[in-house]
């Protein structure tokens, strides 16, 4: 058995503003805190691992650009049409972490500045009550650009009550 305390807290804080009839931009600023507590732990062949535990701390400072188009169904209620694209910032403030195998120390290295893409689509119907999207992402590290890098896609549905 492995045991393992985390946590992670998340400041978000964003504001639509109005640029035409459908067109919104929202400048967005969070800030994500997450740490982590690991006893020590040994494999089947009896090698040790042991987390290097460091707090996280990151922020994003990001730029989305959104067109909104919103109807009414047969009932009268609210269906919202969305596509995005969104630019971000990354800074990794402290979150330097590893695990150490048998006394040899494993750490993770990449940028601390990170840049990312993406763009989005969602429809919303019922006033919001459901919703169905897609995003994909793309990020990479300023710093050494072809070194470091992701790429994520999401589909998804939500409801809410």
């Amino acid at each position: 058995r492995h045991h393992v305390l985390a946590g992670v807290l998340s400041v978000e804080a964003g504001q639509d503003v109005k640029l035409g009839e459908n067109w919104f931009v929202t400048p967005q600023l969070q800030l994500i805190w997450g740490d982590y507590h690991a006893k020590v732990f040994y494999d089947g062949f009896g090698t040790r691992f042991e987390l290097l535990e460091t707090p996280e701390v990151r922020g994003r400072l990001g730029l989305a650009a959104e067109h909104r188009l919103t109807d009414v169904d047969a009932r009268g209620g609210a269906v919202t049409t969305r596509f995005y694209g969104i630019g971000n910032l990354y800074y990794d403030f402290m979150g330097r972490n590893g695990i150490d195998v048998s006394g040899t120390p494993l750490t993770r290295e990449q940028d601390e500045l990170w840049g990312g893409v993406g763009l989005g689509a969602s429809r919303d119907w019922l006033d919001g009550a459901y919703r169905v999207f897609t995003e994909a992402d793309a990020r990479a590290g300023l710093e050494h650009f072809a070194d470091s890098y992701s790429i994520t896609g999401r589909l998804g549905v939500a409801a809410r009550w």
